[in-house]
């Protein structure tokens, strides 16, 4: 068994990590927020414009989250999964309300999730959610919209990923 300058056994404490380690997971997780920023910025682009999302591009966000965390490590295996998990049940929320939240915006918790780890993504949904009601209590109070109105919910998810990258940053985190 090897021990480390602090003298505590690797092989007993897996989630230990080097100096180089957290260092590399620091840089690494800055790059990635900033390229999930901008991949958020150009999907509500088109949340907004055309009320849809590709499919290839949402694919491609996924894997590159998978690839993402297996080179960085930054989330557990277990929190990717339960936020992969939370995804699915978005899906699930989809399909039983008929759309009112959109198979692809289910689709992009999915990815987010993967990104995120469960933990991170719950508060990011929280935050994503509360936006959607103040908005649309505004939008009902001006008499511009309606509760059957339908509002493109990636922008939300947007901005309340932009607060909690900027909030991680502050704060001395990523």
């Amino acid at each position: 068994m090897h021990q480390n300058r602090t003298g505590i056994i690797k092989s007993q404490c897996r989630m230990l990590k080097t100096e180089e380690e957290l260092k590399y997971m620091k840089y690494g997780g800055l790059v990635g927020n900033v390229i999930m920023g901008v991949y958020l910025i150009s999907l509500s682009y088109s949340d907004m414009k055309r009320r849809k999302l590709s499919v290839g591009v949402i694919v491609l966000g996924f894997l590159s989250a998978l690839v993402f965390q297996a080179i960085t490590g930054i989330e557990s295996w277990r929190a990717v999964a339960g936020g992969i998990l939370t995804g699915f049940l978005f899906m699930g929320i989809s399909r039983l309300t008929e759309e009112k939240i959109g198979y692809g915006d289910s689709l992009l918790i999915i990815v987010l999730g993967t990104f995120l780890g469960m933990w991170k993504l719950l508060i990011l949904l929280l935050g994503a959610f509360g936006l959607a009601a103040a908005v649309s209590i505004l939008l009902m109070i001006k008499r511009k919209f309606t509760r059957k109105s339908m509002i493109p919910f990636v922008p939300f998810l947007t901005v309340a990923y932009m607060g909690e990258m900027l909030g991680g940053m502050l704060s001395g985190g990523v």
